[in-house]
């Protein structure tokens, strides 16, 4: 018996060491790539466009420690590339009007733009862009949402929400909440 015991545990630690290594701290997680709504005026919610969004970004569980990258363009191909500055991933239930209930995530992301071509020459307040998304685990029932708006003179660094977004995404969004 003693050898047995003894078996298991030569085994067994080595393999809970290399999987604490592995795992290193708890973070969140988000991607996306497709279509989706772009809110070009932040007082103005009919000035919506479709445009072509990117992001891929990662923070830890509280949105701190943001990296990652955003890349939108217009359908007039202004296009703009930004630093993530922060993520909140949110896990929630999403309610079907059948009564199915789904698991899912809400995301939120803020982002510093870095590169833009709309020649725009100094001083305009466009500075930012924020996307709200909503990652289906079962988007057969639930489509992934989305919808991106862009920040004049946008909130501080580190001041995103996860929300619910309403309108569908023609793309793809993944994530997780640690």
């Amino acid at each position: 018996m003693r050898f047995l015991i003894a078996v298991l545990v030569s085994v067994a630690l080595p393999a809970l060491a290399q999987r604490a290594e592995n795992s290193g701290p708890p973070k969140d997680f988000a991607k996306g790539k497709g279509t989706g709504l772009v809110q070009l005026s932040p007082t103005d919610v009919n000035s919506m466009v479709n445009a072509e969004v990117s992001f891929q970004a990662e923070s830890d569980p509280a949105g701190n420690n943001a990296k990652g990258v955003v890349h939108l363009r217009l359908p007039n191909r202004i296009e703009y590339q930004a630093v993530v500055t922060c993520l909140m991933v949110r896990s929630t239930s999403l309610n079907l009007p059948d009564g199915t209930v789904l698991p899912g995530r809400f995301i939120g992301l803020s982002a510093d733009i870095v590169k833009r071509n709309d020649n725009i020459e100094g001083g305009t307040p466009l500075d930012g862009i924020r996307i709200v998304a909503v990652d289906s685990d079962r988007p057969e029932l639930f489509t992934d949402r989305l919808r991106v708006f862009l920040e004049f003179d946008s909130r501080p660094e580190h001041q995103c929400q996860a929300g619910p977004a309403a309108e569908d995404f023609d793309g793809d969004i993944s994530s997780y909440d640690e």
